[in-house]
């Protein structure tokens, strides 16, 4: 363990007073990171994601930090033991080793309604979230993330969730898992326009729970995306879906990785996975791979993949009609990246044209 780093985080939790079992746990944590980072060769710096500013705006929702938790002596036993029982524990991988020794900030939101919405923007800092949603609620989440950050969402029976989010940071590193419990839902969009890692899990623990995610990814330059996405189904009848379609440009390299697993407990479940990726340049590189484990034969499940160029019979068809070779171009990327971009998404639909605008000048796709 290095001891600048441990002296590092030993005074980041004497700034926070935090009791001695936090600082246990990040010093934990850290030796996991130490050995991880030896072992792979790779090492993470916390100076890259900057100081925290975080901003949020809630309707009908309320978050709390865990130091205000753990000094409220009717919750503060709680907000241990959601801690503690975290999904993205420092043995995970190194991102989750680092997150949990460096953390900044550790905050509780949940809905105080039945029908609650709220905004989150952070661009730079390293922090924890936790949302919980209890029974029959429902949250709407538009979030503009970046820094690094590890966010666990706690659907309980008929809870929702739907979820809008965009990664601009230019150094963004996000752990995501969510567990649905009997009939819950979530719906997530996400899109990315930057440099960017993110593993996301889900576990579908009840029945009747359904998933679904929407990947867009608009990739130039020197652009490094790389995207992980597990759906476990862990019970009947359970239903998930997970589209992911982007662009790759210049020396831009994309990475989308999804599997579902479909357990022995999971009869009359439904999974669908399709990635489908556009090289612009030579220079770009695209990997897609979507993958299924199952062990239960009564499921529907199904997959489809592409990375390919723009289609050339397209372009004729378009410059035939008078378009240049460049609108051409435009055209049918727009028309790839539209159908994939949600149905009501207003504001996602600026944050892609100002994405493809981008594209354009970052060198000439002729």
């Amino acid at each position: 363990m290095n001891n600048m780093e441990e002296k590092e985080v030993i005074s980041l939790s004497k700034d926070l007073n935090e009791p001695k079992w936090l600082l246990h746990e990040r010093l934990r944590s850290l030796k996991v990171y130490s050995v991880l980072s030896k072992d792979i060769g790779k090492a993470l710096d916390a100076e890259t994601f900057g100081t925290p500013d975080t901003n949020v705006s809630l309707a009908g929702a309320r978050r709390d930090s865990l130091h205000d938790f753990l000094e409220d002596p009717r919750r503060k036993d709680i907000a241990k033991s959601f801690f503690i029982n975290r999904f993205y524990r420092p043995e995970k991988s190194i991102e989750s080793a680092f997150i949990n020794a460096f953390f900044t900030e550790c905050n509780f939101f949940a809905p105080e309604k039945e029908s609650a919405t709220m905004t989150l923007t952070r661009k730079h800092g390293i922090a924890i979230d936790f949302f919980i949603i209890l029974a029959r609620a429902n949250l709407g989440l538009n979030s503009d993330s970046g820094g690094a950050s590890i966010s666990e969402y706690y659907l309980s029976d008929n809870a929702s969730l739907f979820q809008s989010s965009t990664i601009t940071g230019k150094h963004s590193l996000l752990l995501e898992a969510r567990i649905l419990q009997n009939d819950a839902q979530a719906k997530l969009n996400h899109a990315f326009f930057s440099t960017a890692k993110k593993t996301n899990n889900t576990l579908l623990n009840g029945e009747n729970s359904k998933y679904a995610e929407s990947l867009l990814f608009v990739t130039h330059s020197h652009d490094r995306l790389d995207v992980s996405s597990t759906i476990l189904h862990a019970s009947k009848s359970t239903d998930s879906t997970l589209t992911a379609k982007g662009v790759v440009k210049d020396n831009a390299v994309a990475t989308v990785n999804s599997l579902a697993r479909i357990s022995h407990e999971s009869q009359g479940s439904k999974s669908r996975l399709s990635t489908h990726a556009m090289i612009l340049t030579p220079g770009a590189k695209a990997t897609v791979n979507p993958d299924f484990e199952i062990l239960n034969n009564d499921v529907i499940a199904s997959h489809s993949a592409s990375v390919g160029e723009i289609n050339e019979e397209q372009l004729f068809y378009l410059m035939s009609r008078g378009f240049s070779r460049d609108k051409a171009n435009q055209l049918i990327i727009e028309g790839f990246l539209d159908s994939a971009l949600p149905e009501g998404e207003k504001a996602l639909r600026g944050k892609l044209d100002a994405a493809i605008s981008a594209l354009y000048k970052s060198s000439s796709l002729k």
